[in-house]
């Protein structure tokens, strides 16, 4: 009888050990077949991040951060959600913010979206830039946009169809329906 109990348990054992590697077969077979069924799917992804970049000297040249981050296996580009970029290495420091974003591989192209918002730090008097979509270029410290953009300066107030500004050369150019007003006080 001993005997016959020692065979069972072995024959057992060798049951859910094949039973085991059977169903972790199974699952592997079907998530590879999910796999090759969608090639878009998320390989990376990061919450409540901050990445500072530095500049030639070891300065911050700016700081992003955001509450989420998503990179897919088939792109170069990472997506953002509430992005916030603090530029500090020009002129004049700006803040940075938008719903949405993407981010290329190296970090030198920031793509924004919903609500962008762009807002000098270093002045009692700040210059207040908004629009739908803002496309940045952290090498050459340029932003522009081909979308309406609303310029806030105490008292102006400029809307422009399209814009692009150089921080390093501190020049905003408007590109097309360009319409400005100032409130005279009073």
């Amino acid at each position: 009888m001993r005997h016959v109990k020692t065979r069972f348990t072995a024959v057992a054992f060798i049951a859910v050990g094949l039973l085991g590697l059977w169903s972790a077969f199974k699952s592997g077979k079907e998530e590879q077949a999910k796999t090759e069924t969608d090639p878009h799917f998320v390989d990376a992804f990061i919450r409540n991040f901050t990445m500072t970049q530095m500049d030639a000297t070891g300065k911050p040249a700016y700081v992003l951060q955001a509450s989420y981050l998503e990179h897919y296996n088939d792109t170069q580009v990472s997506v953002i959600t509430k992005p916030k970029l603090n530029i500090a290495d020009t002129k004049t420091k700006w803040k940075i913010s938008a719903m949405q974003g993407n981010i290329d591989r190296d970090g030198t192209w920031l793509e924004l979206s919903d609500d962008v918002v762009m807002q000098q730090t270093d002045t009692p008097s700040p210059i207040r830039l908004e629009t739908s979509q803002l496309r940045i270029n952290t090498a050459t410290h340029t932003a522009m946009t081909n979308r309406m953009v609303n310029i806030h300066h105490d008292r102006q107030q400029i809307t422009s169809r399209g814009m692009e500004y150089n921080s390093r050369s501190g020049t905003l150019e408007f590109r097309t329906h360009v319409r400005g007003t100032y409130d005279l006080g009073g």
